[in-house]
């Protein structure tokens, strides 16, 4: 069962790296990234370096998957909140700029700008 619950680990990983790469690979054709994009593989990242640290059970990655996939579309409506949005805008927009670095690139849908 360990050995499973680290493939699906492995598995989770590589669709972080994926979501880094595409973004990466977008910023360098000039096309704009959109905020949603970047809060996905963000929460990629965060939850595989989680499940990593910390002996949970990797099992729980399977749903967690989609509820990312899900769960950016609602972060997009939550960014328009006064004092929450502005807070995770900050906090995504600036993990973004950190991933795109190196190859410029420029986030879009931001809702009221940074």
């Amino acid at each position: 069962m360990v050995i499973i619950q680290w493939i699906i680990w492995g598995a989770f990983l590589f669709v972080a790296v994926g979501f880094l790469f595409n973004l990466r690979q977008e910023a360098k054709r000039n096309q704009r990234i959109h905020i949603v994009m970047v809060a996905q593989a963000v929460l990629y990242f965060l939850f595989s370096i989680l499940f990593f640290i910390f002996p949970w059970n990797k099992f729980h990655l399977i749903w967690i998957f989609p509820t990312i996939m899900m769960g950016s579309q609602i972060l997009f409506i939550i960014f328009r909140f006064p004092v929450i949005g502005t807070l995770l805008r900050v906090i995504f927009v600036t993990f973004g700029e950190a991933m795109l670095v190196g190859v410029g690139g420029t986030i879009q849908g931001v809702p009221y700008g940074k």
